[in-house]
């Protein structure tokens, strides 16, 4: 990896200034190189000459850093000193004293750590100087240059005696003078300051794509992680980190292959009866449901539907096989998706192309594309933002601290009320992330193998689950399926996003009260008999909880901390009013999703902020998914499908009342997103419910078909019975617990009966309040 990079990754944002200004001195040595290109006239500055230069810019920019240091240093010292000296006078040490021993010993890590990275980056722009201009100064200046070697000096000795006596005192007062054991405990705290302070959304969701393996464990191959380790950890977590997942899961599978490969000669091995006899038994379920899948798909392109004509029939049967891929998961959802426009035109379901290839395929590549997928590219890149300035979880932090910590009901709900709002203000996908992160420390500290703490460690992460789950609720662009919704109902319907939101937030929030209570640690049944390991007796008060000191450290509320913090808080807070102020935006952009260009433009312009890196890791996937989501749609009006489809159920409906039908909607809608995932049931629902409420909402009712169509909207966000049912109730499966069992907290039992009860209680509400709030909203 680049050092400008690695400079970037392992630095503390707190000491951001300090460092090394690596790419300037790059640029001055390009632009000395460039002036040494010879000319007609000869070259205009020689290498010497050169190097005075350099080294006079490098010197400055090393007293910069050794000044720097020096403050840094002499606060620690007074710090140091003032710490220790009531540890000594007090026999009985108040908890404050803990977490203020384990925040020395990180930032005592850090500044070791900072001077580390300062000499190395001097070293490699030497280096690197020398190598363009032929010469050999790295040596001599990394020997003479004296502040550096004074900063160096002053790591070896002085930092390393306060960093051992920090551990001295901690093993006095807190571990009965185990000294190893001190240092394991505040090597953990270290870990889990590196994994916080590190983490961004995005290397969060790796952490969880790779199943929470412990960074002490990827990094020093499972022994604890010292102090001296501290840079190690950093380039390899960091490697990682900036690798794309796919890489990240399959790394140590493809260097067991390569090992293989390489001792062992290949050799083909005949396949018998008896091996294919048992891999038929193995995939005799796939291999039925799949027969059924592509038999039903051809006997409809085959057989006549009397009612449906050729077209209708057609279309039925691509959205047949769409459908089935995308809940039996045999391809990746974009995949499909991508797939949707060529069966399509393959299969002639556009009959208004009057049997023009050519017009059709023109047809839907045209509706691939719309503001849908601008609205989620600019909702993901605030999200970005605000986990690259690590500003989400300082949010999230101070939210958490206002509960006051103690009690573990009560952290419990202020953790869904994050979840929530996290999840209305970057969607509930990277809301998952940012709480599980927040949540893992917590149940860490836990006293382990005790009944109370599984049953409070599976009611924590199902509620964070919901809870994302119902704020994907709160906004067109909370979530994906709120995308597909909401490109349908603005479309046709006007819907705006100011009326979204004003059905969606005071329905979402009492479902999410209503859902507190069914998810609260006592619903779970203590299950003492599955427990693997030896059960320890319950404390004095079980639902005490003590905060990760690391959490309450990190919500100091600085939030305007630095220019970037403030910019970026502007464009989200002036983002949020240009959305809601859908007339006003519409009347200067002419439509509210070419608004969420502006965003984009200002948050990858401006110096600092988005790059390029950033912008090819927006969720091009879920785009893609849209665009197939929308042909699909195209498809299914054009060839009649729709009227036909809505037709039939509204004879069946017929004179029934009106609040019947949005409860059936509801229900239908809400087994069909627990039964397949959101964002599949979104796509191939919405236009017909839409179709439905044009036939069952009578003319002349306030609201119209937002009395069925936005319910059912909210409504396929409600399914959790089932871990695939949505992202965050994937995410919290991946999270394990600590100890040597390392088992996953949840199972995919575990949300059969929160889950079905959390959906039972959605309809009711979405089905009552979700009914009254369109009618007097829309």
């Amino acid at each position: 990896m680049k050092f400008t990079y690695q400079l970037e990754y392992n630095a503390f944002g707190p000491w951001h200034d300090g460092y090394i200004q690596y790419k300037k001195l790059k640029k001055l040595i390009k632009q000395q190189r460039h002036n040494q290109a010879s000319t007609e006239e000869g070259p205009t500055i020689t290498p010497e000459e050169a190097w005075k230069a350099f080294e006079a810019a490098l010197d400055a920019e090393m007293d910069r850093i050794s000044v720097y240091f020096y403050n840094i240093y002499a606060r620690l010292t007074t710090s140091v000193k003032q710490h220790l000296a009531p540890m000594e006078a007090h026999k009985h040490v108040e908890s404050k004293h803990r977490k203020e021993c384990i925040e020395l010993f990180a930032e005592l890590n850090e500044l070791k750590n900072f001077v580390q990275l300062n000499s190395e980056g001097a070293r490699k722009i030497v280096k690197k100087f020398d190598k363009f201009n032929g010469t050999s100064h790295c040596g001599e200046y990394m020997s003479t240059c004296q502040p550096l070697v004074s900063m160096q000096h002053e790591a070896r000795t002085n930092l390393s005696a306060m960093i051992s006596d920090v551990e001295k005192s901690y093993a006095e007062y807190y571990c009965s003078g185990d000294v190893s054991l001190a240092l394991e405990e505040l090597s953990r705290s270290l870990s889990e300051l590196l994994v916080w302070d590190r983490g961004t959304i995005w290397h969060d969701l790796i952490k969880l794509e790779r199943q929470r393996t412990r960074l002490g464990t990827v990094a020093t191959g499972g022994r604890a992680v010292k102090s001296e380790d501290m840079p190690l950890v950093r380039q390899v977590t960091q490697t990682q980190a900036a690798a794309p997942p796919s890489e990240l899961l399959e790394a140590g599978h493809a260097k067991s292959i390569e090992g293989v490969a390489a001792s062992t000669p290949t050799k083909l091995v005949p396949l018998t009866s008896s091996d294919l006899v048992s891999c038929l038994r193995a995939k005799w379920a796939s291999i039925v449901t799949y027969t059924v899948v592509f038999l039903v798909f051809i006997l409809l392109l085959a057989i006549d539907i009397p009612g449906m004509h050729g077209a209708a029939r057609r279309c039925l049967a691509v959205l047949w096989i769409t459908s089935a891929f995308w809940c039996l998961g045999t391809l990746p959802l974009h995949i499909t998706a991508l797939a949707v426009p060529m069966l399509v035109v393959v299969f002639r379901c556009l009959p208004s192309a009057g049997g023009d290839r050519q017009k059709a395929a023109l047809m839907a590549i045209k509706s691939m594309w719309s503001g849908s997928q601008l609205m989620v590219l600019a909702s993901f890149s605030l999200a970005a933002a605000l986990s690259k300035l690590r500003l989400d979880k300082e949010i999230a932090c101070i939210l958490l601290k206002s509960a006051g910590g103690k009690s573990r009901v009560r952290t419990l709900r202020m953790m869904m009320l994050v979840a929530y709002i996290v999840s209305a203000a970057v969607g509930n996908v990277a809301a998952s992330v940012l709480c599980m992160s927040i949540v893992s420390p917590i149940l860490d500290e836990l006293p382990q193998n005790l009944p109370s703490t599984y049953s409070y460690g599976r009611a924590m992460l199902l509620s964070i689950a919901f809870a994302c789950n119902i704020g994907g609720m709160t906004s067109p662009v909370a979530s994906p399926q709120n995308v597909v919704a909401f490109a349908t109902l603005h479309t046709d319907y006007g819907l705006s996003f100011a009326q979204w939101c004003g059905i969606a937030i005071p329905t979402s929030f009492v479902l999410l009260v209503a859902v507190s209570f069914v998810t609260r640690p006592k619903f779970h049944h203590r299950r003492a008999s599955k427990v693997q390991q030896p059960l320890l007796h319950e404390t004095a008060n079980p639902d005490y909880l003590a905060l990760p000191p690391r959490l309450v450290a990190s919500a100091s509320g600085a939030l305007f901390g630095n220019w970037q913090r403030t910019v970026v808080i502007v464009i989200v807070i002036g983002c949020i009013i240009m959305w809601l102020s859908s007339s006003l935006t519409c009347a200067v952009f002419g439509d509210t999703s070419l608004s969420a260009l502006l965003p984009l433009v200002l948050l990858f312009s401006i110096p600092g902020l988005l790059t390029k890196a950033d912008f090819l890791s927006l969720p091009w996937d879920v785009c893609f998914l849209l665009a197939g989501g929308s042909c699909l749609a195209l498809a299914v009006r054009d060839s009649k499908l729709l009227e036909i489809a809505s037709s039939g159920a509204s004879q069946i409906l017929h004179g029934a009342p009106l609040w019947v039908c949005i409860v059936g909607t509801v229900t239908f809608v809400t087994l069909c997103s627990t039964a397949v995932s959101h964002i599949a049931a979104a796509n191939v629902l919405m236009p017909f419910i839409v179709a439905l409420g044009d036939e069952v909402v009578p003319k002349g009712i306030r609201g119209g078909v937002t009395l069925i169509a936005m319910p059912a909207a909210l409504a396929l966000s409600a399914g959790s019975a089932l871990p695939v049912s949505s992202a965050p109730n994937v995410n919290a499966t991946a999270i394990k617990r600590q100890g040597d069992d390392n088992r996953p907290w949840l199972q995919p039992k575990d949300f059969i009966i929160p889950g079905a009860v959390t959906s039972v209680v959605a309809v009711f509400v979405i089905s009552g309040l979700g009914a009254v709030m369109s009618e007097a909203v829309a």
